[in-house]
């Protein structure tokens, strides 16, 4: 009987050590470099804060960009563009990679996001990616969803994805929480689209700024002395000497 893949290494499982270094280290850098675009297209528009439909928008077109660019120093990046699509589908070593922001806040339940508008087309385009392999390891979705579990509007640009081509077994999730203000909390797991509009999170991995597990601890420079600061000239130099002891009173 096959042993079951192990359910902590489905990034192992997926890409090569370097390849899965890189995507922890890059990954976070360019949705951060989202964030700043997003959020300076927000401001330029509402100064006050108010309509942050101008910053989800700005953002999902800006997650995908950054991440695409980032995602092209790899070998394995290709990308597919399906007939009727608005833009491309992102690939790396076979893999969709899906950018999603899920809102404002990180539901509390990390392991699915409701999609409000998904098409048909769309639904067909999931399904057939959906990481369904990973499935049988979890237990977590026989539940029904709790009343609480929040429903996220999703971009339709952001569910572009290739049917006909794109084989199961094939979805992974980047997905993440963002104000104008920053980045909240970022993911990435692999995905299977279900019933109800549920896109589903098996075994969601943590995503961090500069990831301890792939980047090395760089130590600070040495800041150059301001010549004019405070206490940064030569000190003098006094040669140092003996105190003498007192001398006892004559007398």
């Amino acid at each position: 009987m096959a042993e079951a893949e192990d359910p902590r290494s489905w990034i192992e499982n997926e890409f090569t050590p370097d390849i899965a270094a890189y995507m922890r280290r890059e990954l976070p850098q360019a949705l951060i470099r989202a964030q700043r675009q997003a959020s300076n297209a927000h401001d330029g528009f509402d100064p006050e804060g108010i309509e942050l439909y101008v910053y989800g928008t700005a953002m999902s077109r800006a997650d995908y960009d950054q991440i695409r660019s980032c995602l092209a120093s790899l070998d394995t990046f290709s990308v597919v563009r399906p007939e009727g699509a608005k833009r491309d589908v992102l690939l790396v070593n076979g893999k969709v990679i899906l950018p999603l922001r899920v809102g404002t806040k990180m539901p509390k339940r990390i392991d699915q996001v409701r999609l409000k508008r998904v098409s048909p087309y769309r639904q067909g385009l999931l399904t057939a990616t959906s990481m369904k392999k990973y499935d049988h390891v979890f237990e977590m979705f026989k539940d029904e969803p709790a009343d609480e579990d929040v429903e996220h509007n999703v971009e339709e640009g952001e569910l572009d994805f290739l049917k006909s081509a794109a084989a199961r077994n094939s979805l992974i999730a980047i997905y993440y929480s963002s104000t104008p203000s920053g980045l909240g909390s970022m993911f990435w797991a692999p995905a299977i689209f279900g019933e109800k509009n549920y896109l589903r999170f098996t075994d969601p991995r943590r995503l961090t700024i500069d990831d301890p597990s792939t980047t090395p601890l760089a130590r600070p420079k040495p800041m150059p002395a301001d010549p004019d600061a405070f206490g940064a000239g030569e000190r003098p130099q006094t040669p140092a000497r003996l105190r003498k002891p007192p001398q006892p009173a004559e007398g």
